[in-house]
């Protein structure tokens, strides 16, 4: 039973230190025991974990940008397209 019930706190997305607390276990304890459940939700996860990135990465680009300082946006964007064309270089001659 108790490994059942473990098994579904863990399917359910109920954070192991919650689940081994429950059950009067140490958190390593608990990892160690029931990693394969865990494991058994990781491409869930993944997916989970791949959908808020790309929710946030919709509303970053969505959100307009206020440039406090034109000379200091300036430069910043050079200072990017300078390492951009340093790690082509680097990748090219590598």
């Amino acid at each position: 039973m108790r490994h059942s019930a473990a098994s579904l706190w863990l399917g359910l997305a109920v954070g192991p230190a919650d689940v081994a607390s429950r059950l009067g276990h140490s958190t390593e304890m608990l990892l160690s025991t029931y990693a394969d459940v865990l494991e058994s939700h990781r491409d869930e996860a993944n997916g989970r974990i791949a959908e808020a990135l790309e929710k946030a990465a919709v509303e970053a680009a969505n959100t307009p940008r206020v440039v406090e300082d034109p000379a200091v946006e300036l430069e910043r964007l050079r200072a990017d397209l300078t390492a951009l064309r340093a790690a082509q270089h680097a990748q090219q001659t590598s």
